[in-house]
């Protein structure tokens, strides 16, 4: 993983996922898993965001950068039932330069999981906000 990770120090990199290491926010309980992470972390000079805690108080699910222009905060208003293990949360990038742009087949949402009220208040408030 590391030699694979140092192609990128020179692009913004998002690694996130669910990596189950339950004490990783418990810096008096490091277990090898938070170890290889903490490698990581230093080797690469890449930061973990997520602080926000689930139901258990344990921190399950992690956002790894090298991208200083991306904050991560609780997402109030999720678009998809919240499970209790995985708090919804929602990544905001401050000024970016560069373009970004995705084909809608990359998109790889399941629309029967959507909640649309949660949607239309979303849009709602983005063109409230706008206006």
């Amino acid at each position: 993983m590391f030699e694979e990770a140092t192609a990128y120090f020179n692009n913004h990199v998002i690694i996130l996922g669910d990596f189950n290491i339950t004490y990783f926010n418990d810096h008096s309980n490091r277990d090898r898993k938070c170890q290889i992470i903490d490698a990581f972390l230093n080797f690469t000079d890449f930061h973990q965001i997520n602080t926000v805690a689930n139901n258990r108080g344990r921190l399950l699910d992690l956002v790894i950068t090298n991208f200083a222009q991306l904050s991560l905060e609780r997402e109030e208003l999720p678009l998809v039932q919240e499970d209790l293990d995985h708090p919804a949360i929602k990544l905001c990038l401050k000024h970016i330069d560069a373009q970004l742009s995705l084909e809608r087949e990359e998109l790889p949402l399941v629309q029967e999981d959507l909640d649309h009220p949660a949607i239309k208040l979303c849009l709602k408030h983005i063109e409230n906000h706008y206006h």
